[in-house]
């Protein structure tokens, strides 16, 4: 074997060494399935609200830990904001309710029951509503057990004005 193809390998245990870290801190571990999941829009054939499924297509074999409840934010001044929303959850039956935490294993998807288009009760019931302004919307989901939180967006989407 050439000794030179060993040359880069070399040079590089001897930066690792001389830095005086140990070797473990410079080797990358992925976070369990924080961050790979992908939100699918699923349109509604009645009404003006959107559904949504979400998959994990983490390329390893972990487990997605995501937050049950579902943000809903509004482009606004070309900014995305918050908007009130409560009750939107990752279930699929409005009779269902999850834990601040749910799982989903790799491959595996959840069609939620979709939001309502409206403020206020956003999902199952609307007890406390009004309907959303029309315009760009879309979902976020947050991981959670996960040392660094991350976040789903899903593609925007429009909302047309109620009738």
């Amino acid at each position: 074997m050439n000794a030179w193809r060993l040359f880069p390998v070399l040079v590089a245990l001897l930066t690792l060494f001389a830095s005086g870290a140990p070797a473990q801190d410079h080797i990358a571990i992925p976070e369990q399935a924080c961050e790979d999941v992908r939100i699918d829009l699923v349109p509604l054939t009645q009404g003006r609200g959107m559904g949504l499924r979400v998959t994990n297509v983490d390329p390893g074999d972990f487990t997605a830990h995501l937050q049950s409840s579902i943000v809903v934010e509004q482009e606004i001044g070309g900014r995305w904001q918050r908007v009130g929303v409560a009750g939107l959850l990752l279930r699929t039956r409005c009779e269902d309710t999850p834990d601040t935490c749910i799982s989903l294993t790799r491959d595996s998807s959840i069609t939620v029951v979709p939001w309502d288009g409206m403020l206020g009760d956003a999902q199952c019931v609307c007890t406390r509503c009004a309907p959303a302004p029309a315009g760009r919307y879309r979902f976020v989901i947050q991981s959670c057990h996960c040392q660094h939180p991350r976040t789903a967006y899903s593609a925007p989407f429009a909302l047309a004005p109620s009738t």
